[in-house]
């Protein structure tokens, strides 16, 4: 049987995800200023610092990617364990879902290939509208 506290494990490895791009992009970010001798109050906004730093403007926007399709992960999450729906599917769909947005964020971040990194967007998110079907379904049988 499937505890349903599993459900939170694909969660915190989601929840990794963000940190590690969050430590990538100031990393990038902060070594790119000391280099170019860049002001703090000539990046204040986001277009002047596209403007000054592009070289660092993939990790920033995939940053703030992680904030947009998987808050309907995160949700999803406490969903499915608030209403004790967590089932082995699940979770194997859950932890694609992480894989494949770790993916994204891999490419999005340094390369920044967009077919490839479409790829894994699309991927990911198809994955998951289906567990979303898959709750809806479940909730609306019972």
């Amino acid at each position: 049987m499937i505890k349903q506290i599993s459900v939170f494990y694909p969660l915190l490895g989601q929840v990794g995800i963000t940190f590690a791009v969050w430590l990538w992009m100031y990393k990038t970010r902060l070594s790119e200023i000391k280099k170019m001798a860049v002001r703090p109050a000539e990046i204040a906004t986001d277009q002047a610092l596209t403007a000054k730093l592009k070289n660092v403007v993939a990790p920033s926007d995939n940053f703030k990617n992680l904030f947009e399709v998987p808050v309907l992960f995160y949700v999803l999450s406490l969903s499915l364990y608030v209403t004790h729906q967590v089932d082995t599917l699940f979770l194997v769909l859950m932890w694609l879902f992480v894989v494949t947005r770790a993916v994204h964020s891999l490419i999005h971040s340094t390369n920044n290939n967009v077919i490839p990194r479409f790829i894994s967007y699309v991927t990911s998110s198809g994955i998951l509208w289906l567990c979303w079907l898959l709750f809806a379904i479940a909730l609306l049988s019972e």
